[in-house]
């Protein structure tokens, strides 16, 4: 998957060579701070849900839970792991029938709370990582 992300980068979003390189090994350093916060052991690269990928994403933006790890070495983290989802997103790898662009997420209390802005439906969805082993 990494280096679909980094051939994505380089052609859908012009990223120079140097961010392509920044953005995907962050991705990796991502996977090794979260598995080591929450004990669980995570691949990133690995996760076929998009409401998942969605779900850490939010842990490392401002507001979230490792909003200071995703604020290092000025905003690499939390740039890298937005620039996934949205690779993620638009190339409809994994499964992503839960996803639509119209859909805003929150982590609290180890779940991923969704809510769609069209109608307001909330519903609540259970945090589960598989273990991935490397």
């Amino acid at each position: 998957m990494r280096d679909d992300f980094e051939k994505w980068m380089s052609t859908t979003e012009s990223k120079v060579p140097g961010t392509v390189s920044s953005y995907a090994s962050a991705i990796n350093r991502i996977s090794q701070h979260y598995s080591n916060e929450t004990g669980r052991s995570i691949d990133i690269y690995q996760i076929k849900d998009i409401l998942l990928i969605k779900g850490i994403c939010t842990e490392y933006n401002r507001g979230g839970r490792f909003e200071d790890f995703g604020d290092e070495n000025h905003g690499l983290y939390r740039a890298a792991i937005s620039t996934y989802v949205r690779y993620f997103g638009e190339t409809g790898c994994g499964d992503n029938s839960g996803f639509n662009k119209g859909t805003n997420f929150a982590v609290s209390d180890g779940k991923i709370n969704k809510k769609n802005s069209i109608g307001n439906i909330t519903m609540s969805i259970s945090l589960q990582v598989e273990e991935v082993k490397k």
